[in-house]
């Protein structure tokens, strides 16, 4: 879920650029591809245009043409913005100056050779290369294309030089740019509308997987307190089953998630642990109540049949998906750190650290809780127990560290 939602936010916030400079990055790569194709045909035309072409204008024309397009072929990839997000504001200016540039190129081939068809045809691709190809706001285009026609008429010699009425030549040129016009406008549109949508749309998707996340928050919150009451209820269940445990499940939750608070774990896995403390005992309900609450000692068999209570503990929770992620803590509570425990006999470290804290928090609350068979123990030989069991039933770190905490809360 995290990562669809990074890749949204991504794509969302790219979305979300202005789209002036969308479009002036699209006008800038559009024009780096180009570029290559367009210096070959200009050299191409160079070639021509001194076989074929007496007029020395048009052959210095092809030349500066030529040299301009390879030399802002190598400014524009050298200078090349890696994304629209750091599209500065020259680099616009060096895609206006670029496509004015080529406008002024035809318009100089027609100016100086008004009775060649290929000058017309210059003119003809590089009106629909800057209307359409780049992607202008109307203003600009109607710009560029008034420029370029006054160009033509002021500065060229297309007037004297044409065999056709000069009314019918400015006519025409002008009628076409107006043509030109139109299109550069009516694909400016396109895209404009296209970016429109597609903000719309992804704004709608991040409402939508907002909604989501939210919903699945509330939703895992509800899970975790059906849990917590389910858990709950079966504490509720082990005390009236068996009578000694009265309140120790839940003494041992609340010393367990404080251990793991102290060693500084994570918040998940404190709640982890107090759940773990919450249904430690539970598999004692499969156990019959005339064992659990005999007040006379145990038999051999006896206490074998309570043994068995970590199994079927593991055995009530392991195929609940709320509840298996505390299963192994409930099967290994009662492992000795020098191998002695039950029902499995790990020892050390193999025993997971969960089992180990809660075995000492368990312990911790039966010294300190009456039984039928004894007074609590008080605070002082609790503590001698611990210490004479470091190393033997308890990780020796963990002792160290409950009983600098013990005694820093008394």
């Amino acid at each position: 879920m995290a990562a669809i939602e990074d890749k949204l936010r991504m794509i969302y916030l790219q979305s979300r650029q202005p789209f002036a400079i969308q479009v002036a990055y699209g006008n800038y790569l559009r024009l780096l591809k180009l570029l290559p194709l367009i210096a070959l045909l200009a050299i191409v035309m160079v070639v021509i245009a001194f076989i074929v072409d007496n007029s020395s204008a048009v052959k210095i024309t092809s030349i500066l043409f030529a040299t301009f397009t390879i030399v802002g072929f190598v400014v524009m990839r050298i200078f090349r913005p890696l994304s629209d997000v750091t599209m500065k504001r020259w680099h616009t200016l060096l895609v206006d100056v670029v496509n004015l540039l080529f406008l002024f190129w035809g318009a100089s081939m027609l100016g100086y050779a008004p009775n060649s068809m290929i000058s017309y045809f210059d003119l003809v691709i590089v009106v629909l290369l800057v209307g359409v190809i780049s992607l202008f706001h109307w203003s600009k285009l109607a710009l560029f294309y008034g420029l370029t026609f006054g160009y033509l008429m002021l500065f060229t010699p297309l007037l004297e030089l044409t065999d056709s009425p000069p009314i019918i030549v400015s006519s025409s040129v002008f009628l076409f740019m107006v043509f030109g016009l139109y299109l550069g406008v009516f694909f400016y549109r396109i895209s404009y509308e296209h970016h429109r949508m597609t903000q719309e749309l992804l704004d709608h998707q991040s409402n939508l997987e907002k909604l989501v996340i939210e919903k699945t928050k509330d939703l895992h919150s509800a899970e975790e307190k059906l849990s917590l009451e389910v858990v709950s209820i079966l504490s509720t269940v082990l005390e009236h089953h068996d009578s000694y445990t009265k309140g120790h499940s839940e003494n041992v939750a609340l010393l367990a998630e404080a251990i793991a608070r102290e060693l500084k774990y994570p918040i998940k896995f404190q709640k982890k642990l107090y759940w773990a403390g919450m249904l430690h005992d539970i598999g004692k309900t499969r156990i019959a109540k005339e064992v659990l609450n005999k007040k006379a000692e145990l038999t051999n068999e006896e206490f074998a049949i309570v043994e068995n209570h970590p199994e079927f503990g593991y055995e009530m929770v392991i195929k609940s998906d709320s509840l298996k992620g505390v299963a192994e803590t409930i099967l290994y509570h009662h492992e000795r750190y020098d191998g002695l425990g039950y029902p499995f006999g790990l020892q050390g470290e193999r025993i997971p650290v969960e089992a180990q804290i809660m075995a000492l928090a368990d312990t911790w609350d039966a010294m300190r809780s009456k039984r039928s068979y004894r007074n609590p123990l008080s605070v002082e030989r609790a503590r001698e127990e611990l210490e004479r069991n470091k190393g033997r039933q308890f990780s020796p770190h963990l002792v160290i560290l409950f009983l600098a905490m013990e005694e820093s809360h008394q």
